[in-house]
């Protein structure tokens, strides 16, 4: 795998707010991370059948979380760890179960490539969002994840979504990384 730098990814894939709760709202960006999440899920489960031991309910909800945290601009694991004790959604997304920057850490290491998908998912559900002319003020999934589940996506657009979600990680891990040092 080639590791890009930072500044690298910001160049190929620009134009992506940073917060997309801000255009789809926070509720309708949970739903969208739960389907990325169960997306990628089915997808792993039709390569490997083993893929569910890596998809437990924990897992499951640490991609949820972190995905979501990712595409709202909340990067650093310290930072999500503070957001489940003080935010709302990010609570809710916590299912009342206690999450260390250490483990966010682990499972970030552990299971990227499962978290890039997943966030690559989410990043194309949002994009789709915000291309509708007259968004629904509450997001259901039925036909958009569908199409997009069933590989009828541009692949120009889907390398896009790969690339922000490339880069939002990076971000995420240099963030760890400035924390770690200090």
């Amino acid at each position: 795998m080639i590791m890009l730098k930072f500044n690298e990814v910001t160049k190929l894939a620009p134009n992506m707010p940073g917060d997309l709760a801000s255009q789809a709202g926070r509720w309708n960006l949970v739903s969208m991370a739960l389907e990325a999440v169960q997306a990628v899920a089915e997808q792993a489960s039709d390569r490997d059948s083993t893929a569910g031991q890596v998809l437990k309910p924990r897992h499951r909800l640490m991609l949820t979380l972190l995905a979501y945290c990712y595409a709202t601009g909340l990067y650093g694991s310290e930072d999500v760890e503070m957001a489940a004790r003080q935010d709302r959604v990010v609570r809710y997304l916590c299912a009342n179960e206690r999450m260390t920057s250490n483990e966010l850490r682990g499972f970030r290491r552990q299971h990227r490539s499962l978290l890039r998908q997943t966030l690559a998912f989410l990043l194309q559900l949002a994009l789709r969002y915000g291309q509708l002319a007259n968004p629904p003020t509450s997001f259901h999934l039925s036909g958009m994840a569908l199409s997009l589940a069933q590989d009828t996506v541009p692949q120009i657009e889907w390398e896009h979504c790969l690339r922000e979600a490339d880069r939002r990680m990076l971000q995420a891990i240099e963030i760890d990384s400035m924390t770690l040092d200090e």
